[in-house]
């Protein structure tokens, strides 16, 4: 299993920066995962696990001579799956 981790202390407001790098990495494992981490609060953070699949409604397509090499994800997008962390429990 492979994790692309980005985090935000803006929260739901903030953006995840994705390079077409880290996208492509993401394509080729079996299974691989975006955890999202709203730290606007740091002592109560909260986490997002998204599937690649999930991130795939987010992600540019090249079109015409035009590649993408970074895009731009809002945290908002996944504001449904966030979840507060019990500190003495693993997130798994």
């Amino acid at each position: 299993m492979t994790i692309e981790v980005k985090t935000s202390t803006q929260g739901t407001s903030g953006f995840a920066m994705l390079t077409r790098n880290e996208w492509e990495m993401a394509m080729e494992s079996e299974r691989h995962a975006f955890y999202f981490w709203n730290l606007r609060d740091p002592l109560k953070p909260k986490l997002a696990i998204v599937s690649s699949e999930t991130m795939l409604n987010h992600m540019p397509q090249d079109q015409g001579m035009g590649q993408w090499d970074c895009t731009k994800v809002p945290f908002s997008a996944f504001t449904e799956q966030f979840a507060s962390l019990d500190r003495n429990k693993s997130p798994i």
